[in-house]
């Protein structure tokens, strides 16, 4: 029987042992348990905090926002697939003319007039 009130007279009348051990609540008790992260977070507080492996179900896997190159054999041991691998197609830049950086004395957000674009 679970009662919300901290009445210490109604603690006394109900349960007589409390008053001999002198036991003082300072919380109301609950009728019902809620299974949350934390006593001082909300449940629905705890849904839009970042899932981790330690409040996932068994067999959760995050990883690192990396695609797989492979897979993973019976025995525990990773094969490294081919078709799986990311392929990088770059171009030919031996003639090429811009730097791959901004000077520091660039201006910023400068725009000429006259240049044209031809697409």
């Amino acid at each position: 029987f679970f009662y919300r009130s901290t009445d210490s007279l109604y603690f006394a009348i109900m349960f007589p042992y409390l008053s001999k051990l002198s036991v003082r609540l300072s919380q109301p008790v609950l009728d019902f348990q809620t299974a949350s992260f934390s006593k001082y977070i909300s449940k629905s507080r705890t849904k839009r905090l970042p899932l981790t492996t330690k409040r996932a179900g068994k067999g959760f896997y995050k990883g690192n926002g990396a695609r797989k190159e492979g897979v993973l054999n019976s025995k525990g041991k990773f094969t490294k697939i081919r078709e799986m691998c990311t392929e990088l197609i770059v171009p030919d830049l031996s003639n090429f003319t811009l730097k791959p950086y901004i000077a520091v004395g660039a201006k910023r957000n400068v725009r000429d007039v006259n240049v044209v674009v031809n697409l």
